[in-house]
């Protein structure tokens, strides 16, 4: 069964990649590059699997409020060793961790690991 998936915090360039990289696993994919853009996002369409780039301290706002109020979506946080300690305290049965630089094949694994469970 195919995802629909919000990318937080990528760069446009990257973006392309990654959406064609998904396009055969993902009924639909989003791109938000502020706070505000990825819970509009998340308000208005059935989202599946987040991919959250984590750049800032600031950018826990959104583990902070999907953990709240979407539960139920599946996170992948993408980020730097040195964000370890600070993905631990979000850590929950439906977080997964893809180390910086993004790889998109890890990504895919990952997203088709989700779909299969």
């Amino acid at each position: 069964m195919k995802r629909i998936i919000l990318f937080i915090g990528y760069e446009p360039a990257v973006e392309l990649a990654i959406g064609e990289y998904v396009r055969n696993i993902a009924a639909a994919t989003y791109f938000a590059h502020t706070h505000e853009q990825a819970i509009q996002i998340l308000d208005d369409h059935p989202i599946d699997s987040v991919v959250l780039n984590l750049r800032a301290m600031t950018d826990t706002v959104i583990l902070r409020y999907i953990n709240r109020y979407y539960p139920e979506i599946h996170v992948v946080v993408s980020a730097n060793k040195e964000f370890d300690e600070i993905i631990s305290v979000f850590k929950q049965k439906n977080y997964s961790r893809l180390s910086l630089p993004l790889k998109l094949e890890e990504l895919r694994t990952i997203i088709l690991c989700e779909i299969r469970n």
